[in-house]
């Protein structure tokens, strides 16, 4: 008969008062990871995406230095000049221009582009198509990175679940070992008997470690996937399975969701679009361009041949291209076949997503059937070993049919855990080839 220890009330308020001084994670597990918050954390973290959302920003601002062609440029010349008459401008612009030397003088000048047919403006709209481009390649990202974590969080749980079927194995091979040496004793069975239920628990407890050293990978490869460190102490949730969500959409109705949401589609067409308008851009740069100059400014001396002349000045000038060396000709042939390889590129992307969305389907059908079966196989196993244990037990069996049975279950509850995997693999891989959000089931049977 135990005694238990008595307390003073001293004693007592000495234990509370440890216990509340003890750190929190002492007295409370850690929450559970979920899938979902774990999505939503790399999203926020990993630097492939950081990278993607930088160059966006970079595209937005080349849509701001195309569209600046339309604009005026105003800028502000000073000069002092010292040289014979008539000599050239020195590449000063406006008022400060003039061929009159020995002088000083400033002036502000506007230059506006009038009429370039076309050219600046075909020109922002390919930056703003290179913006979608950079859009659509984000999102893009986004899904294959959702998919890398999930694919990371269902392969942790899976090794979760095993560690719990190879515990269950090496729990049961402790009871045969135990068993066995009380008919060994009792002179019923032989020391073989023992000896091969020893290794057999030997055996387990190997599988154990192994199982132990699977969690640790997987954790950190979800860890890489989510973009961050994880907390060691928290276990991962199993994720819930709302009304529906295990319905395969139609092969028909797959296509035609995936052609309309794949970002990949969508980036593919905005890369032509690109090319289009750069090359609409080059056919212009073949054309007149006619610019508007204003300058407003004061040279000292005044020149003396005109004392009454102005302090400002306005022109326009007129560009014509009559020979560049053929370099108008060669842009618009590079981007004339630039569009071309795009216009491929996403009839490529469409048989691909074709086959992504076929293949996604096939595989959660295949696991689905899988789960069927693995489940009937561990029911047949199961109903085997309580047999055989029954039959060792009256010793009308040897322990070696014991063991076989053992070895048959957990193969059969492995399968089973694989199984269930497979089918929210198999979904995330359809998720990802569909280009629409969905939720993964809990891999159960349907």
């Amino acid at each position: 008969m135990s005694v238990l220890p008595r307390f003073t009330p001293a004693g007592r308020r000495w234990i509370l008062l440890s216990l509340t001084l003890l750190p929190a994670g002492s007295l409370a597990q850690a929450p559970a990871l979920t899938l979902e918050a774990l999505v939503t954390e790399a999203m926020k973290s990993r630097p492939m995406l950081e990278a993607d959302r930088a160059r966006v920003d970079a595209a937005r601002a080349r849509v701001g230095q195309a569209r600046s062609g339309l604009l005026p440029r105003v800028d502000i010349q000073g000069s002092a000049t010292d040289g014979p008459l008539g000599a050239p401008a020195l590449m000063l612009g406006g008022l400060v221009g003039t061929p009159i030397k020995k002088h000083t003088g400033a002036s502000l000048n506007f230059v506006q582009t009038l009429l370039d047919f076309g050219r600046t403006h075909n020109l922002v709209r390919a930056r703003r198509a290179e913006v979608a481009v950079s859009q659509e390649a984000l999102e893009a990202d986004r899904n294959r990175v959702a998919l890398e974590v999930k694919q990371a969080y269902f392969q942790s749980l899976q090794a979760t679940r095993l560690l719990e079927v190879n515990l269950q194995l090496l729990e049961q091979r402790k009871q045969v070992a135990l068993q066995a040496d009380a008919l060994v004793r009792a002179g019923l069975a032989s020391r073989v008997d023992l000896e091969l239920a020893e290794v057999q628990v030997a055996q387990a407890e190997l599988l154990v470690v192994r199982s132990r050293n699977e969690i640790e990978l997987t954790r950190a490869a979800l860890a890489q996937a989510v973009g961050k460190p994880l907390d060691s102490a928290a276990g991962l949730a199993e994720p819930t399975e709302p009304p529906g969500a295990a319905e395969t959409p139609g092969l028909d109705a797959a296509l035609q969701t995936a052609l309309q949401s794949r970002p990949e589609l969508r980036q593919a067409g905005a890369q032509t679009r690109v090319h289009e308008h750069l090359a609409s851009a080059a056919k212009a740069t073949r054309r007149p361009l006619l610019t508007g100059v204003g300058s407003v400014g004061k040279n000292n001396p005044v020149p003396l041949f005109e004392p009454s002349d102005k302090a400002f000045a306005v022109g326009l000038a007129i560009t014509i291209p009559v020979f560049t060396g053929r370099l108008a000709e060669t842009q618009l042939q590079e981007q004339q076949h630039q569009s071309e390889a795009a216009r491929q590129m996403l009839l490529e992307w469409t048989q691909a997503v074709r086959q992504q969305v076929t293949a996604a389907r096939a595989n959660l059908a295949t696991a689905r059937e899988a789960i069927r079966l693995a489940e009937a196989q561990l029911k047949r196993a199961e109903d085997a070993h309580r047999l055989a244990t029954q039959r060792y037990q009256s010793q009308l069996a040897s322990i070696v049919e014991v063991t076989q049975a053992q070895v048959v279950v957990a193969s059969s509850r492995n399968e089973v855990v694989r199984a269930r995997t497979d089918v929210q693999v198999a979904w995330a891989a359809l998720e990802f080839a569909l280009g629409k959000p969905q939720t993964p089931p809990t891999g159960g049977s349907k």
